[in-house]
């Protein structure tokens, strides 16, 4: 999994702005370098390509780009943050999804001034479980946004020794409701900084 962060890393000091248009959700750009991956994109209205950004990736179990970014759209306006939604990473396994995040973090950071220390990942469901195994597996990663969905079960679980901030967000009715409240009071038991649950 560290070849995840190594690679965009290394783009990250090339970084050459492609234009797209602002306060719009752009759907199915394709990821350069591979066959058939592509994205969903929303720059916020205020976006300065001289400005590093802030940015947050979200991960969609149906790999539908468009409607992961949606109900992030008007915290983006309000804190100017890059939105990215894979349209192929989905409820799978995760070295196939590790291996789509990786083309995608890297693409994303040779086209786009992002600021490093402002990365943050974001998932629906499976896809939650997913952004909390990247930023398990990498030091990168600043925050965590899980919704509908926890890390139970994973081999990739928080530890104190974990920089990042997790925050997960589930409905009284979502299927994950048990599981959510069982991760919110493992979460208090552990010596880890931080840590939220919003139902």
């Amino acid at each position: 999994m560290s070849a995840l962060f190594t690679l965009f890393f290394i783009a990250l000091c090339f970084p050459q702005e492609v234009m797209f248009k602002r306060g719009e959700i752009i759907d199915s750009i394709p990821v350069v370098g591979t066959t058939n991956n592509t994205f969903a994109l929303y720059l916020p209205k205020k976006y300065d390509p001289f400005e590093p950004s802030v940015v947050i990736f979200i991960f969609n179990p149906g790999a539908r780009g468009k409607t992961g970014i949606k109900p992030f759209l008007a915290s983006a306006e309000k804190h100017n943050y890059i939105l990215v939604c894979s349209n192929n990473a989905k409820n799978g396994p995760y070295e196939t999804n590790f291996k789509i995040a990786n083309h995608l973090f890297s693409y994303i950071f040779s086209i786009f001034n992002i600021n490093e220390r402002r990365i943050y990942v974001s998932g629906f469901s499976s896809g939650a479980r997913l952004a909390t195994a990247i930023a398990v597996s990498s030091e990168s990663i600043q925050g965590v946004v899980g919704c509908g969905a926890g890390f139970g079960g994973l081999p990739y679980v928080p530890t104190p020794q974990s920089k990042f901030s997790y925050v997960g967000l589930v409905g009284d009715r979502d299927m994950n409701y048990q599981e959510m409240i069982e991760i919110k009071t493992w979460l208090h038991s552990q010596p880890i900084k931080g840590g939220g649950l919003y139902i």
